[in-house]
């Protein structure tokens, strides 16, 4: 593996979350793993919990960015959507 070019700690926690989204696209469930994350973005596991806490840490960030980015597409093309955001939550 090649040593990772220096980033700003935002840009790499950025980058961890990328690669993370990515595997979880391209794989099957229980695909996504720290050790594959941290070679896609030519980092060691110790030094990718630099970055995150913990593996859960990074899941929820990856998730949480995703789910801003599917927010952001409903609010720009289903212009009635903001209607469905205000609507509470209801247990099953």
């Amino acid at each position: 593996m090649t040593r990772a070019a220096y980033r700003p700690a935002a840009e790499r926690r950025r980058e961890i979350l990328e690669a993370s989204l990515e595997i979880f696209r391209s794989s099957e469930v229980g695909g996504w793993t720290a050790a594959r994350v941290a070679e896609r973005v030519c980092l060691t596991p110790p030094a990718l919990f630099k970055h995150f806490r913990d593996k859960d840490e990074i899941i929820r960030a990856a998730l949480t960015l995703q789910g801003e980015r599917l927010r952001e597409w409903v609010l720009t093309y289903r212009p009635a959507a903001p209607a469905l955001f205000t609507l509470p939550l209801r247990s099953p």
